[in-house]
């Protein structure tokens, strides 16, 4: 409500409050968002430590965007609260990326398989993931597809 004013004048600290008291009390989707909100610096201080701790917690609770965003802070920030968390939410990754809808999950697994993070190196599975976030509409799996396709060579058949 406060976040998005309905109902209520919108204020977005007291909103931070509210999503503090949701996350202690296991929603984890509140986490991921407190998890932006300090990796961004809004409504509250930023922080990507903090960031990060709330990404984790979100992700232990099943939040895909938790998950996300403690790969997303690894891959690309090199920030992380320990790599065994980093580990659990690419696993976890792995069996949420089907069901998500905009590609966003493929594409972080995809890095990781390109770079060898957290995941072997693995260039024809990072090109598979990618296509997999491109057929959701995911415009950065559809730019790396491209790139990729030109350096990996399609498994030889069967």
């Amino acid at each position: 409500m406060y976040h998005e004013g309905k109902y209520v004048r919108q204020d977005d600290k007291v909103a931070a409050a509210y999503f503090v008291r949701a996350c202690q009390l296991g929603a984890g989707s509140a986490c991921a968002v407190l998890g932006r909100w300090h990796l961004e610096g809004h409504a509250v201080v930023r922080n990507p430590s903090i960031a990060a701790q709330y990404f984790a917690k979100a992700c232990e609770l099943g939040s895909t965007a938790g998950c996300e965003g403690v790969v997303g802070q690894y891959l690309f920030l090199g920030q992380r609260v320990s790599q065994d968390i980093v580990v659990a939410a690419l696993d976890k990754l792995e069996t949420m990326h089907q069901a998500e809808e905009t590609g966003n999950a493929a594409f972080l697994l995809a890095c990781a398989y390109e770079r060898g993070a957290g995941r072997p190196q693995d260039p024809a599975r990072a090109l598979a993931l990618f296509e997999a976030g491109c057929a959701k509409g995911n415009t950065q799996c559809c730019t790396e597809v491209a790139r990729l396709r030109e350096t990996v060579s399609p498994p030889p058949a069967k």
